[in-house]
């Protein structure tokens, strides 16, 4: 468990939200107990193992299946300095204002407001979408930092509950053009600020290697690895592509990664729990699979791990990794538990019901 007043916000660790992420002190000490080398995170998500291993000098390759993965984690190991920081923000002011032109010259495109009016308010909406159309589709490193921003407070100034609810807020409060203008420029300001931090601490190691891919493959360079520091989904806990769904429409040719996401709720509301836990343990055979053979002697992997949900209660994970090493030739040789409040499918806690979150070390056999 982090120490009590540890911030997982720290330094760049809060450019941009990311549901269900690992807090930086876990994968700060994970790093820590690693010979040294190389590490990988194949659930990179927004980054956090990407950051501590850059503070901690040591070469880093993270994927994830989520497009928006690459971006976050790209946005939250940047090393700038304080010119580069102004340039930002004055860029934003400048984009703010050829957003109002947009809006005056130009209607909302149909097909947007088809698929995501009725989450956004009118003037909300139409203000993201000058907001992205004034900052242009060339993502230059600005350009790029500044769609961050915005994607970043995407469902902030949505009717989306929060990150991790993809649902209508009941409690909605309408958001006008100018709550979004402001919410942008003050979050391209927080950025900023955020980045000099980190330019404060951080080391010369080379900027990690991102990539687009399925957790089960690895790719050919990251060999030699001293861990694989990473956590998977929770099996039948989230539809992960459904929290970014605010999203996506903002980064050129991005799309929401439903295909071969691992673990998704909606898989177990169709296939049934029995379905999920043999799905999901191959998926963590072939996890195991690809990455163990990227290790170098005396590597191991990480996984930072909860019980699964099903609409009957929990699904204990560490009995499908267990299953899951012993198919890929290798040895669970330590877990340790922490114990989570249950909930069943409409928030109330079901009595007697238990389930944990874990730390599983894997190596080779």
């Amino acid at each position: 468990m982090p120490p009590r007043g540890a911030d997982p916000r720290a330094l760049t660790h809060g450019v941009h939200p990311w549901p269900a992420r690992m807090h930086p002190h876990t994968a700060k000490t994970l790093l820590a107990v690693a010979n040294p080398g190389a590490v990988a995170d194949p659930f990179m998500g927004g980054g956090t193992v990407m950051v501590e291993a850059r503070l901690a000098s040591r070469r880093a390759f993270g994927s994830d299946l989520n497009p928006l993965a690459q971006h976050v984690a790209w946005a939250r190991t940047r090393v700038v300095n304080a010119g580069w920081v102004a340039r930002l923000n004055d860029a934003a002011g400048e984009v703010v204002l050829g957003a109002r032109k947009i809006r005056s010259t130009r209607k909302v495109p149909k097909p947007l407001v088809a698929h995501h009016g009725d989450w956004f308010d009118p003037p909300a909406l139409a203000t993201v979408w000058a907001i992205s159309a004034s900052i242009g589709t060339e993502l230059s490193p600005i350009g790029r930092m500044l769609r961050l921003a915005l994607s970043s407070i995407a469902v902030k100034v949505s009717r989306q509950a929060s990150d991790s609810i993809p649902k209508i807020d009941r409690d909605h409060q309408w958001v006008a053009a100018r709550a979004v203008e402001r919410r942008f420029t003050a979050r391209v300001a927080e950025i900023g600020r955020s980045l000099l931090q980190f330019e404060r601490v951080a080391s010369d190691t080379p900027e990690p290697h991102f990539a687009q891919r399925d957790a089960r493959i690895r790719p050919p360079e990251a060999v030699d690895l001293a861990a694989v520091i990473t956590s998977p989904p929770y099996p039948g806990v989230y539809d992960y592509a459904a929290h970014h769904a605010r999203r996506y429409w903002l980064w050129p040719g991005a799309s929401r990664p439903e295909r071969g996401e691992i673990g998704s709720r909606r898989d177990a509301k169709r296939k049934g729990g029995a379905n999920l836990r043999f799905a999901y343990r191959d998926s963590m055979e072939a996890l195991l699979t690809a990455w163990l053979e990227g290790l170098a002697p005396e590597g191991f992997c990480a996984l930072v791990i909860g019980d699964g949900q099903t609409a009957t209660g929990p699904v204990p994970v560490i009995p499908l990794l267990e299953q899951a090493a012993t198919a890929a030739k290798a040895n669970i040789v330590g877990v340790a538990s922490q114990p989570r409040r249950q909930y069943g499918p409409g928030g109330n806690v079901k009595r007697g019901a238990q389930k944990f979150e874990h730390i599983v070390v894997i190596q080779p056999q």
